[in-house]
């Protein structure tokens, strides 16, 4: 079989760019140049309404230091991602394990479907019926507990609540992800374990932890760049209340842009926001999988 030459490939090569050309474009049109947009505003005052943009340098960005709600904000983002990045992977992966170790297949696929279904509801109607569950007065898990508990009215309670709901509703789309790293672990791993006489404990610590590393980094990846940018829940359940006790950033965010009509400040926000994003996954990514490919 004869190579192809030089001419041949550079002719597939204007082809493949030709089929890629509409997918680029329409990229470019619907993210690339908001972004842009967004970027050059974060530089202007602007309320949204006027035709008028004022230019003021980098002073959007001092004021990120300088804004108390902003700060609260981010301590409320920052725990919230924190309790999402700490508990959901952990449960998803014991309950990914668990749906794998079931022997018949319908079973199995049957625990999938159910547990992945919560991630199909979307944020504002789970944040609705979560609320509804944690109404003082008439709600079904007060009732159960046969207490009034202001689960959304305390500040001291509000977080954790609202986090509840995010584990719940992505807990099987995370354990899904997991699921698939367990299939990809060879049977003959585990036969040899249990030949061993390793336990159940034994086989998921020895044998499909070292398989899931790449998996699980990728479900915390995930949680961080949701998590960070959570807005839906939020403004559905408290809409940041009460006083900022559930404030997060992206509720800050719309605002500070619709309400206070400052929308080159908002933009400023949300470019900070973005870099923070990047760093985190970047060092994250760092330490866990770039460090481990240096060793290997």
């Amino acid at each position: 079989m004869k190579p192809r030459s030089a001419v041949g490939m550079a002719a597939e090569t204007r082809t493949g760019w030709k089929f890629l050309f509409p997918a680029i474009l329409l990229i470019a049109l619907i993210t690339i140049l908001p972004a842009l947009y967004a970027l050059g505003m974060s530089f202007f005052s602007w309320n949204g309404l006027s035709a008028k943009w004022t230019f003021v340098g980098l002073e959007n960005y001092r004021k990120l230091f300088h804004d108390r709600t902003l700060a609260q904000a981010i301590s409320n983002t920052a725990l919230f991602t924190l309790i999402n990045v700490v508990f959901k992977p952990a449960a998803a992966l014991a309950l990914a394990y668990a749906i794998e170790s079931v022997t018949l297949t319908w079973l199995r696929i049957t625990y999938r479907t159910i547990f992945f279904s919560t991630s199909l509801i979307s944020a504002a109607i789970a944040a609705m019926i979560w609320a509804f569950v944690y109404d003082p007065n008439i709600g079904f898990l007060n009732q159960i507990l046969g207490t009034q508990i202001l689960w959304l009215g305390d500040r001291h309670l509000v977080l954790w609540s609202i986090a509840a709901v995010g584990i719940w509703q992505f807990l099987g789309q995370n354990a899904l992800i997991l699921a698939a790293g367990l299939q990809s672990v060879p049977r003959e791993l585990y036969d040899a374990a249990e030949m061993d006489g390793a336990t159940v404990w034994g086989k998921f610590r020895f044998v499909a932890l070292p398989h899931l590393r790449s998996f699980i980094a990728i479900v915390v990846v995930i949680n961080i760049i949701n998590n960070l940018k959570a807005y839906d829940l939020f403004k559905v359940m408290t809409d940041g209340g009460p006083r900022h006790a559930s404030e997060v950033i992206a509720t800050h965010i719309v605002k500070v842009a619709f309400e206070k009509g400052e929308l080159g400040y908002a933009a400023a926000i949300s470019y900070a926001l973005l870099l923070v994003t990047l760093i985190l996954v970047v060092v994250y990514l760092y330490l866990t999988e770039f460090r481990r490919e240096e060793r290997t």
